[in-house]
This record gives C-alpha cells, sequence and structure tokens, in this order.
C-alpha cells in the first residue's frame, strides 16, 4: 500500500512537470531567435527550481508515509528513572531507525494506571509500556513475578543483573507471552533500591513504623510486607500521591531516591530511610498485537535500542543515585541511617505465606542462589 502511494506522488508529480514544460515550450515558441534564446535561459532555470522542489516534496511525502509511531504510555514523570528509560528508548530507537521508527510517550498515568496499561496491552491499544519487571505480578498470568517483591531477595545490584540475565527469568518472560501476548524487549534500566520516604516522623528502626499510613502499590505481596512490618498500607495511584501526602491520607511512601529526586513529592517528604528492602529492573514491553504488524528490520530496531537503553542506564546507575542523594539533603530532607536489621525476620513469613501458593516452590531460593 506505501508503494501504491509512493507510486501515486511520483506519477502526479510527473504529469504536473510534464505540464510546466508543455507550456515554457509553447510560450518560447511564439518568440522571435533572440527573445527565445533569452527566455530559454530564463525559464530553464525556472523549469530546474520546479524540479528540484517537486522532488523535495515527494521525498518528504513518501517518508512521512514510511514512518511508524508506537505509542508507549507510563505511569511516572519525565525525570524520574522510568520516565528517564523510556526517554533513553524512544531516543535510541529513532536513532537506529533513522527516523523510521518513532516512540510517542504519553506519562503520568494519561492512559491509565498499572492495570489499564496491561490490559491495553492484551488488546493492543496501546503499543508499549515502560515499567518495573515486579509489576507484572499484577496480572493473574504473572502472579510468579510477585517473587520479586520478596524483601531482601537481592544483595545488590550485581545480583539483580544476574537474574536478569538468567534462563530462570527467560522462562518467566517466555510464559507471560504465551499467556498475555505481552512481550518483554530488554532491561531499559533499573530502580534504586525502594526505601522509606515520611512526612510526619522519621523511621530509624521497624519499630518506628508502627501505625503508619504508608502508601504502597496494589501489590498483595508488598502489602504482606508492610502490614508484617506494623504499618498501615494505603495503595494509592502515582498521580494521587502528592495529594494524599500533603493532606495526610498517607504518612509516606515506599519510594526509592530516584523517584523522590526527580518526582513532586520531594516538596513534602521530610524524611528518607534508605532501608533498600527491594530492588527492579525496568522492562520494555510490547503488546504482540503491535509486535506482529512490524517487520524484521524493525524489529531489531526495537530491540536493540531498548537493549542500549538499558546498557546506558546501568552506565550511570551509581552517578545518578549519588547525585539524586545529594539533591534531596539539599532540598533540606534529612536521611536516615536505619536499623536494617530490624526489617529482616519478617522475610521468612512472607516466603512461607506465599510460596508453592502464588509462586513455583523454590523460586526464592533459585534467586537468592545466583552469583
Amino acid at each position: 500500500m506505501e508503494r501504491l502511494r509512493a507510486r501515486s506522488v511520483d506519477a502526479r508529480t510527473q504529469c504536473v512537470l510534464t505540464q510546466c514544460v508543455l507550456t515554457l515550450a509553447g510560450g518560447i515558441g511564439m518568440m522571435n531567435t533572440f527573445q527565445r534564446r533569452k527566455a530559454m535561459t530564463i525559464r530553464l532555470r525556472d523549469v530546474l527550481r520546479l524540479i528540484l522542489g517537486a522532488t523535495v516534496v515527494s521525498m518528504s511525502m513518501s517518508a512521512a508515509q514510511a514512518q511508524t509511531t508506537l505509542k508507549l504510555g507510563h505511569v511516572s514523570g519525565d525525570k524520574g528513572p522510568i520516565g528517564s528509560a523510556a526517554t533513553r528508548l524512544a531516543t535510541a530507537l529513532e536513532a537506529l531507525s533513522g527516523g523510521e521508527l518513532k516512540i510517542q510517550i504519553v506519562a503520568r498515568g494519561a492512559l491509565g494506571g498499572l492495570n489499564e496499561h496491561w490490559a491495553q496491552l492484551r488488546t493492543g491499544a496501546l503499543d508499549m509500556t515502560v515499567v518495573d519487571v515486579p509489576a507484572v505480578a499484577l496480572m493473574k498470568e504473572g502472579r510468579s513475578f510477585g517473587a520479586l517483591t520478596t524483601p531482601f531477595l537481592f544483595r545488590d545490584q550485581g545480583h539483580l543483573r544476574s537474574f536478569g540475565e538468567s534462563d530462570l527469568f527467560a522462562s518467566m518472560t517466555a510464559g507471560l507471552e504465551q499467556a498475555t501476548g505481552i512481550r518483554f524487549l530488554s532491561h531499559v534500566g533499573e530502580r534504586a533500591p525502594r526505601a522509606l520516604a515520611t512526612t510526619r516522623q522519621p523511621v530509624r528502626s521497624v519499630a518506628d513504623l508502627q501505625s503508619l499510613k504508608i502508601r504502597t502499590p496494589p501489590s498483595p505481596m508488598v502489602q504482606k510486607v508492610f502490614q508484617a512490618w506494623g504499618a498501615v498500607p494505603t495503595p494509592t495511584s502515582a498521580a494521587e500521591m502528592l495529594t494524599a501526602l500533603k493532606s495526610g491520607a498517607v504518612d509516606g511512601n515506599d519510594l526509592d531516591v530516584l523517584a523522590v529526586a526527580h518526582g513532586r513529592s520531594i516538596k513534602v517528604i521530610k524524611y528518607f530511610t534508605p532501608i533498600d528492602y527491594a530492588r527492579a529492573s525496568i522492562g520494555a514491553w510490547i503488546s504482540s498485537v503491535r509486535w506482529e504488524k512490524l517487520d524484521e528490520r524493525q524489529r531489531a530496531w526495537l530491540v536493540a535500542a531498548a537493549q542500549a537503553a538499558g546498557r546506558d542506564g546501568q552506565a550511570g546507575f551509581d552517578q545518578e543515585v549519588n547525585a539524586a542523594l545529594a539533591k534531596i539533603r539539599a532540598a533540606g530532607i534529612e536521611v536516615i541511617e536505619p536499623d536494617i536489621a530490624s526489617f529482616h525476620p519478617v522475610t521468612r513469613k512472607i516466603v512461607d505465606a506465599f510460596e508453592g501458593k502464588v509462586w513455583p516452590a523454590g523460586t526464592v531460593a533459585r534467586i537468592q542462589s545466583m552469583r
């Protein structure tokens, strides 16, 4: 269809140019020899300008027709870890494809929350999303990803990256694609370790969490964790978070330092406690409905762009985290040195409650044993 349209444009251009040449030639034929020579010099220049202009227009129209735009929705701001990952992906894709394949980013949950995004990806109403990998657990077919929210599952970022490259992770994403039609492309970034950001009082140990209303994502696992720590988990959408913190509907949030530093809640947060209880990579996902419409070149560009975004994210991770810590301190937020050991005892209870029921037995042990 695109080739037919391009041919149609070329045919119309040739027709217009032919008519211009014939008209000019007819006018010249009615002049004397001197007039003809002068007119031919002037009018030939005009014809060349017409040809050049028509060629540029034709090429521009053909390029516009060949361009494909993918709509990517996410729930974060433009400058946080998710927003930055989406931007890196879009920039890399446009460069690799020479502008033939582009991404339109729709941020801040303008297309709905996480559940809406997953539903839209299933049907093809949304082409792509960028989100924390554990968020897949919101879908019933992705419940095994709930194991990734086990407190203190990963020792450090290196451990997290090893898991992301493992056969176990590959089998989990393959199963998800088969069940939902949502395809994993690549890790495009990393979250800083999740911590506690509070407004009313500092949290130095698990005892300080007693009865605090903490905003959590709508994950059963995360809610169980905070309940075990004595807090009152209060699921709130990302779009409503700032209002909830200002009004006192919640006393704090489980956020990473990058989200605090680059988010709107930096205006109201007073204390930041880096308990580092959860680590997660940020994944890029595409609807199989859209994937099937892409040709092999476009698919290769998309995967390569996602991988490049991930490499760039890893390369600047430590520097970005340190800069974010400096930024929140400069904003007047007190960074608390926590008693992390006081948070550990609940881990075994959580694993026992979910292991073999929500995810396959032995999953947590397999991940923790990776090097």
